[in-house]
């Protein structure tokens, strides 16, 4: 008896512990500046400035050693192509969820968005410009985040770089 009167308060402190711990936040309530998985900042949310219905995120401040590095475009698109190798942080947390690594040079247009966001965004370096993946000419676009102008990058240019990924609803 006095076995199954402990298994029930074990039972009902174990309910009452689930029912208050803290839930990671569902998609629907994630805002801009909050931390997604393995702690990289979202920086734009479906409907917020924008037509996009997925999720973006920055990769963390320290996500190379030394903040973002400066490189010229092709060591740029290495850098943000071995980050999507080496990050071993969750791919799934909540219902947040990423393809494995995912990271890679952003768009110019997420880079706007970046830009946009670049008060709530820690290791940003301003002024600086950043690549983009989005080709101009013989380069790719670059996106200053100190004023948001935008220019055309020459190929051995050396400018920041930081990835982004998408995250997607499972």
């Amino acid at each position: 008896m006095r076995t199954q009167s402990l298994s029930g308060v074990v039972l009902f402190l174990l309910v009452a512990m689930l029912s208050y711990a803290e839930l990671p936040p569902t998609l629907t309530s994630v805002e801009v500046g909050d931390f997604g998985p393995g702690g990289g900042v979202i920086f734009a949310v479906p409907g917020q400035k924008t037509s996009l219905e997925v999720w973006l995120q920055a990769a963390p401040e320290d996500w190379y050693a030394g903040g973002d590095p400066l490189a010229a475009l092709k060591d740029a698109r290495q850098l943000a192509d071995t980050y999507a190798v080496e990050a071993t942080e969750p791919a799934l947390v909540g219902n947040r969820l990423s393809p494995a690594g995912g990271w890679r040079l952003p768009t110019i247009e997420e880079l706007q968005l970046l830009f946009e966001a670049r008060g709530q965004i820690p290791g940003l370096v301003m002024p600086s410009f950043y690549w983009s993946s989005s080709t101009a000419g013989d380069g790719s676009e670059i996106l200053d985040m100190f004023s948001g102008y935008r220019e055309r990058g020459r190929p051995d240019g050396r400018h920041r770089v930081r990835p982004v990924r998408t995250l997607i609803v499972e």
